[in-house]
């Protein structure tokens, strides 16, 4: 496994990244106001836009949650560890997705759940 501090650097890259695009995401959703919409079609265009720009937030907060969990579980040493059964969370998983709390097999049960980190839409966190 990765050093802790690489780690935990990784995950506090990540956490600034998604603090960042909510901030954006708040903006956007705030700024695409009714005032200047004209017409029916304007005005479905920015319901859509706003609705996507909130669902995208939405997201991005939930993912920003499991960061934030996975930064207090590195604090409390219990980062690598399935939440669920306690077993070690397999190395690549953990490169792959640092914020997980599932091993493999929990993680397709969580998936199966509705939970964001359980499958293969997961996106990485940079190097």
């Amino acid at each position: 496994m990765e050093h802790s501090e690489q780690i935990k650097e990784r995950l506090l890259a990540r956490q600034k990244e998604l603090e960042e695009s909510l901030s954006r995401q708040n903006e956007n959703a705030l700024s695409s106001g009714d005032a200047d919409v004209q017409d029916e079609i304007d005005r479905v265009t920015t319901s859509s836009a706003k609705a996507l720009s909130l669902s995208v937030g939405t997201r991005e907060a939930d993912s920003l949650a499991h960061v934030r969990s996975a930064l207090a579980r590195l604090e409390a040493g219990q980062y690598g560890r399935c939440v669920v059964c306690g077993k070690e969370i397999e190395p690549a998983r953990l490169r792959a997705v640092p914020e997980t709390p599932y091993c493999l097999e929990h993680a397709d049960e969580e998936h199966r759940r509705g939970d964001s980190l359980g499958g293969p839409d997961n996106q990485p966190l940079p190097d």
